[in-house]
């Protein structure tokens, strides 16, 4: 295309430099040239060697000027004019005469652009327009030559044209217009005046912006859809958090239903419910539907970590503070949830005097290091949980009342599995995936046992139930389970409760460390669900609370 528009320059026998916007010269036709030897100069370079006031800004904002260029020995007139080639780019082209520019040199530069370029009288005729124009608007710019703009708009534009405009107020005048063939061009109307300051024509330069402004709507669409669509995830998360909690029940509904109304606060909440029963996904649900989602929650098992080792495990110590402490000291969990969600879970295992401790930590809202003096303050939200009525704390009277009150604000009651029985079938689904992904199976279960497992009293909750699903995965050699398959693991269970009562069966022998350890389990795990705390457990055993304590720490599976 250059090219071509070089080979036609070289042709005209008018003098002609197209410069760039900086003056640096791009093109000297024949002509110029030869202007150039007459004037003793070889070659030239930049503009500002023959025309020192060369001013592009001025020259691009009127579109066409004329000037006279003084040179050594001759002057010559020049009209400039100013060609936008694309987006960025920019040239300047001065055109040398001798006398007025014919209308034939006028018709070769302007075929020459690439936009769209109409001249029109002080009269508002057509008088000129380049091939560009008939491109982008489908006509056949003879049939409009020497006719008003006015019959160009009725035949062809929807909006008003800006020739009425720029005559009226003898300004550039600059607007996006609309045309019948859905094309939407970005017109720039420039008046053009004579030496006595008269106007004599407008010269009007339009680009066509159609897919720009497409683009623009389309983005706007978009926009709206993104939006929408974020509000309704938003509502979706708020209404379901499917990614965890998984129900169908009214009772689940409810109680998110507060859960939700209570995590625009942060007041302390008091999660009770049986073991198993979902308290620490109610907790997370509660955090991660609050303004603290992006910020640390840090669940904390009141009664897995030992009294010993309490104090220095939520609230961290210096250097030195005791024997074996690091060097630095250590930074303690509720240092480490600042900003955050701490969640206590089994909170009625807290020692009596760690009481005290957390209640002090509330008023102040901050607390020290073992073995320091400076007060670390603190910004988190309380969740705490325990299975244990706010009855049994009292009548056991190894919990504080006020530091109850304190954590209570908003207190939650998670339902048990066989109270909420509907939730078991999409649960088992749920779990059933879960399992399948885990341990790459494709395990179906029969309505037969859907209906065993419906009927099932689920002293084990939530946590039972994703335990039997996943021992149905990787026990069951088919790929659809029974009646005879979930009886047999049923039954398996009743085993284990024969033993808890004192009936003993041996069906093979096997490592007695383990056998050990299988008895262990399952005597704490019973005398844990009797006795509700890690000490009245421990006394009915016979035990020291910190046995307890080491084997939760080992990875004893009590429940």
């Amino acid at each position: 295309m250059r090219r071509n528009y070089y080979k036609i320059l070289s042709k005209i026998s008018n003098a002609i430099i197209l410069t760039d916007t900086d003056g640096n010269v791009l093109y000297i036709n024949k002509s110029a040239e030869k202007l150039l030897k007459f004037i003793d100069k070889s070659s030239l370079e930049s503009i500002y060697d023959i025309d020192p006031i060369f001013d592009s800004d001025v020259i691009v904002a009127n579109n066409l000027i004329k000037r006279t260029i003084n040179f050594s020995n001759i002057k010559a007139d020049a009209d400039i004019i100013s060609n936008q080639i694309n987006d960025v780019e920019t040239e300047i082209i001065y055109v040398f005469e001798e006398h007025p520019l014919t209308s034939v040199i006028a018709d070769t530069i302007i075929n020459c652009i690439d936009d769209v370029v109409g001249v029109i009288s002080k009269d508002g005729i057509y008088e000129m327009g380049n091939r560009t124009t008939e491109k982008i608007l489908d006509i056949d710019v003879d049939d409009y030559i020497g006719k008003s703009v006015g019959d160009f708009a009725n035949d062809r534009m929807i909006s008003k044209p800006i020739v009425e405009e720029v005559l009226n107020s003898k300004k550039t005048v600059k607007r996006n217009l609309e045309y019948l063939n859905g094309r939407v061009i970005t017109f720039t109307g420039i008046p053009i005046f004579n030496e006595s300051g008269e106007l004599k024509r407008t010269v009007l330069t339009g680009r066509d912006v159609s897919e720009l402004v497409k683009l623009k709507e389309d983005l706007k669409e978009t926009q709206i859809l993104k939006n929408q669509y974020r509000a309704q995830l938003q509502e979706l998360s708020e209404n379901k958090n499917v990614s965890r909690i998984v129900y169908t029940s009214d009772i689940i509904e409810k109680l998110l239903d507060v859960a939700r109304r209570a995590s625009k606060t942060d007041s302390s909440v008091f999660i009770t419910g049986e073991s198993g029963s979902g308290k620490e996904e109610i907790a997370k649900f509660i955090h991660e539907s609050s303004t603290r989602s992006d910020k640390p929650f840090i669940a904390i098992n009141c009664a897995a970590i030992p009294s010993e080792l309490l104090e220095s495990e939520l609230f961290g110590y210096e250097e030195g503070a005791f024997t074996g402490a690091k060097k630095g000291g250590k930074r303690g969990l509720f240092e480490e949830a600042n900003g955050g969600t701490v969640f206590l879970d089994e909170i009625g295992e807290l020692p009596v005097p760690m009481q005290s401790k957390m209640l002090r930590v509330l008023q102040e809202k901050g607390f020290m290091r073992i073995g320091g003096n400076q007060l670390i303050s603190v910004d988190v939200r309380y969740i705490c949980a325990t299975n244990l009525s706010k009855e049994e704390l009292a009548d056991k009277g190894k919990f504080r009342q006020d530091l109850f009150y304190r954590l209570s604000v908003i207190p939650l009651r998670v339902p048990s599995l066989k109270e909420r029985k509907e939730d078991i079938v999409p649960l088992v689904n749920y779990f059933l995936k879960l399992s399948n992904a885990k341990f790459d199976r494709n395990v179906k279960i029969s309505k037969e046992v859907v209906k065993k497992l419906y009927g099932y009293s689920w002293p084990g909750n939530v946590r039972e139930l994703k335990n039997i699903v996943e021992r149905l995965v990787i026990l069951s050699d088919k790929d659809i389970v029974n009646i005879e398959d979930i009886d047999y693991l049923i039954q398996f269970d009743k085993d284990l409760k024969s033993i808890d009562e004192g009936n003993i069966r041996i069906d093979k022998l096997m490592d007695l460390g383990e056998a050990h350890k299988m008895i262990d389990e399952l005597m704490i795990s019973k005398a844990l669900k009797e006795c509700g705390t890690v000490t009245e457990a421990a006394r009915l055993l016979g035990i020291a609370p910190s046995t307890i304590h080491r084997k939760i720490k080992k990875g004893y599976n009590l429940k």
